[in-house]
């Protein structure tokens, strides 16, 4: 009971997280106003305290947000098939590298995040997305990959990770160019950069959940990574995504054989894990109908990973035009 106690703790603090220093304006939940609402009154101060923090983020969004015109849409959330590029380029760099795919979701968090944030007069040309793309992989790398990563050509090896990414990509920029680009983002992001991933909130959610086949996981996994590709999940909270991606894969491996499991973190609306969940059930269809053109593209490929080395097939072998 207490190990399930802390864990519920844990998914709490979570999604306190993501709905503050992480959010984004998209997935913000409406119902809390930037002028504070006093509904979740079940814990006066400590729910009053969370309400302002989110509608202090909601008010500073909401102002850069008013400013913007839809002509200058890169600002807010980049060209939706620029930013499919970036991440696809980003999964094979992580992939050649063997390195966890969590870190390219880490990266397109800094990268989505810096851009809400970036106050450019003419937004984000193609060249700044193409360096910010690589600055926020080369920072999720040295952050969260614990070895050295080295690469060599024909002229020489590479005595740094930085060094290492500029000689694989065949980089058209310096390594000045790309320092200085960390300590901007960096700074826009106030230095959180410590965000909760699907990958994060699904391994939480499946220990709040009854034990299952090792294979809801791996499913779930590669349902996460290929949201990362649709900039329809912009609009939802990681933990939304995630959760979605759970209920789709235990339904998928256990053949719908269980009733679909839910989770109320506490009274707050936004603590409401349920496939009733409006935003919950719009996730889940949209994965779904994923999955089901994945399946298709690539049946092959995945099979060959699978035999290979036990992974599911990288999601960049998923074309733009299903996303």
């Amino acid at each position: 009971m207490t190990d399930k106690t802390n864990m519920l703790d844990k998914l709490r603090a979570l999604v306190k997280k993501e709905l503050t220093d992480y959010a984004t304006m998209s997935s913000l939940p409406s119902h809390l106003s930037p002028d504070v609402e006093e509904e979740e009154s079940s814990n006066a101060n400590g729910q009053r305290q969370f309400s302002i923090r989110i509608g202090a983020k909601r008010r500073r969004l909401q102002q850069r947000s008013d400013t913007e015109t839809d002509t200058n849409e890169e600002v807010r959330g980049i060209h939706p098939k620029w930013r499919v590029k970036m991440i696809q380029w980003a999964f094979k760099v992580v992939d050649h590298l063997d390195l966890d795919r969590e870190i390219v979701a880490i990266a397109i968090n800094y990268l989505d995040r810096f851009c809400l944030e970036d106050s450019r007069p003419n937004g984000i040309d193609r060249r700044t997305l193409q360096l910010l793309t690589l600055t926020s992989l080369y920072i999720a790398i040295k952050l969260f990959e614990f070895r050295a990563i080295r690469a060599s050509d024909g002229d020489g090896a590479a005595t740094t990770t930085l060094e290492t990414l500029l000689l694989l990509t065949g980089s058209p920029f310096t390594k000045q160019e790309m320092e200085s680009m960390e300590y901007e983002i960096l700074d826009a992001l106030q230095w959180q950069v410590h965000p909760p991933t699907e990958q994060i909130f699904i391994a939480h959610f499946m220990s709040a959940m009854p034990p299952c086949d090792s294979r809801v996981q791996r499913l779930s996994l590669y349902l996460a990574e290929l949201s990362l590709l649709d900039s329809f999940f912009a609009s939802y909270r990681t933990s939304e995504t995630a959760y979605a991606a759970l209920l789709f894969s235990r339904g998928r491996v256990l053949h719908n054989e269980e009733t679909p499991f839910s989770l109320k973190l506490s009274q707050s609306r936004h603590h409401d894990y349920d496939i009733h969940n409006p935003r919950i059930r719009e996730c889940y269809e949209r994965l779904s109908d994923l999955f089901r053109n994945s399946e298709v593209e690539s049946a092959a490929e995945s099979a060959n990973d699978n035999e290979d080395n036990g992974r599911v097939a990288s999601p960049v072998s998923v074309t733009a035009s299903i996303l």
